[in-house]
């Protein structure tokens, strides 16, 4: 991602304020540029309310891991992974929270 889709999903934002999946997308994008604190407050706006899909759970619990939120990040990574089991790149992110809250044995 760049800061040319970041513009792109900030200015479907403006036309459509309520957009889920917009603001997903727009996590994504900023998360990709190390805007972690803006990622992680578009993502918490995507999955409010809602039953969100396990892909954007896992997303937010990244974001927190990203912001040292460990323990939340390992609420909501789990919560993914119960809906998708087999992604691997949940389950290293996992670990990774799980190490640094010292849980190195459910790492």
């Amino acid at each position: 991602m760049s800061l040319a889709a970041v513009a792109r999903f900030e200015e479907r934002l403006r036309r459509e304020p309520g957009d889920r999946p917009a603001m997903a997308a727009l996590a994504e994008a900023l998360g990709a540029e190390g805007r972690f604190a803006d990622a992680l407050a578009w993502i918490e706006r995507a999955v409010a309310d809602t039953a969100p899909p396990a892909a954007w759970v896992g997303r937010h619990g990244i974001l927190l891991a990203r912001q040292g939120r460990f323990a939340d990040a390992v609420e909501r990574i789990e919560a993914a992974l119960a809906e998708g089991p087999d992604d691997a790149a949940l389950r290293w992110e996992l670990g990774r929270a799980l190490e640094r809250l010292g849980r190195l044995a459910a790492a």
